[in-house]
């Protein structure tokens, strides 16, 4: 499968945009194939959705390429986020990426998140749908200014409490959380920093916004 896509690909030099999703793609060697690099160098954004392809594989296949902004790496069984040991850390090998989709993983804990921490230009992170039950105190993501959080099992206050401490937050998206079971709109719900007070509308009400303030 890697030799057809370094076929495909090398037909496309200015190929910006590659989705692979939902390929069951060979196992990765120690090295990548013979031509994937080059194939792969010039690309901006990468969707390796539901390939099964492991986290350190896909570190390998990023390191490749250096213009990477955006990845999709959904569906994957993905647990932890830590590069291989003896790899390189995270912010050496996507320096420039500042969107990723990591939705419907086993992502069990914010700590799980902790290598992406230091990403230097994230400002765009979609954890939907993995099994997240808090947020605890949060270093680092000073780039973040969107969170997704769809569909873990966040049950505490707390948790949107330690959000506010992001500097660059813009908005988290927080639908189908167990703490919001009982609010009204809370399908659609988004959280909106505002001048350190917390409050929240429905994206369905949005030209005449309803908002609770809770602090």
């Amino acid at each position: 499968a890697w030799g057809s896509i370094v076929t495909i690909v090398d037909q496309l030099p200015n190929l910006h945009w590659l989705g692979l999703n939902r390929l069951r793609l060979d196992p990765l060697g120690a090295a990548l194939p013979t031509g994937l690099a080059s194939a792969l160098g010039g690309l901006r954004t990468l969707c390796l959705g539901e390939t099964g392809l492991p986290w350190e594989k896909m570190l390998l296949l990023a390191a490749a390429t250096p213009l990477l902004e955006e990845l999709h790496f959904n569906g994957n069984a993905v647990a932890v986020l830590r590069p291989a040991e003896g790899g390189a850390a995270l912010e050496d090998v996507l320096p420039r990426l500042h969107t990723l989709y990591l939705e419907d993983n086993l992502l069990d804990s914010w700590d799980a998140l902790t290598p992406l921490a230091t990403l230097p230009a994230l400002h765009t992170l979609n954890v939907n749908g993995n099994a997240i039950p808090a947020v605890p105190p949060l270093p680092g993501f000073a780039s973040l200014r969107v969170i997704m959080l769809r569909g873990n099992p966040i049950s505490d206050w707390s948790s949107i409490d330690h959000l506010d401490a992001l500097p660059q937050l813009c908005e988290a998206r927080l639908s189908d959380l167990p703490l919001l079971s009982g609010v009204m709109g809370a399908g659609s719900m988004s959280y909106v920093p505002l001048n350190q007070a917390m409050s929240f509308f429905s994206a369905a009400t949005r030209s005449s916004p309803v908002f609770w303030n809770l602090v």
